[in-house]
């Protein structure tokens, strides 16, 4: 399995333009949904991120270290540090996202003059997105990683372990996203996807 770059910078710009006050650990969760109902309803996740279960809740490995590294890369450039060297590892966030900081807290915004673009996510991924940011937008932080905590893949997998996207088929979509009406009939077969 790879990881899907384009989808997983289109996924976020849209959650960070349409999500006031977006902050990490949120933002981490809004994506686990998406992966975990993506597996639920079609049977294959979006980003291909491997989630593991830690003490705020399932977290996207990859994607998280990428924000961890914007972060480091922002005080980088507040500290005019312009000589990199060549090759050095840079954010797949970088020229399209920013971190800003309110207390204790961070939270994920558009860069100034970005546009968003949608063309790497299909309809249904899109569509998907819209649920999540209706469902959520106005959810504070603490009461979604409360829900996620209550959730079988993250209580059937022990601290620090991998979250096995096949726990997916447990999740209950009525209560995670009442309104959402996608019926449950994955594109391709769970065997095929999990028998990669």
């Amino acid at each position: 399995m790879f990881l899907e770059l384009e989808k997983i910078k289109q996924s976020s710009q849209y959650f960070a333009k349409n999500i006031p006050s977006l902050y990490f650990t949120k933002f981490l969760k809004l994506l686990y949904y998406f992966d975990f109902l993506s597996v639920l309803e079609r049977g294959k996740p979006v980003t291909n991120d491997t989630y593991y279960h830690l003490p705020y809740g399932p977290v996207p490995t990859v994607i998280k270290d990428q924000l961890t590294m914007l972060r480091e890369e922002n005080k980088n450039i507040e500290q005019e540090l312009t000589n990199k060297e060549e090759g050095e590892l840079k954010s797949i966030f970088l020229n399209i996202l920013k971190l800003e900081k309110e207390g204790e807290d961070k939270w994920i915004i558009l860069k100034d003059g970005e546009d968003i673009g949608v063309d790497y996510l299909s309809k249904y991924e899109k569509g998907l997105l819209d649920d999540i940011i209706t469902a959520f937008k106005d959810t504070s932080t603490a009461d979604l990683v409360a829900k996620t905590h209550q959730e079988i893949p993250y209580l059937q997998t022990p601290s620090n372990n991998i979250i096995d996207y096949k726990l997916a088929f447990y999740l209950k979509r009525d209560e995670i996203l009442p309104s959402r009406t996608y019926p449950l009939n994955p594109e391709i077969s769970q065997a095929e996807y999990f028998g990669r």
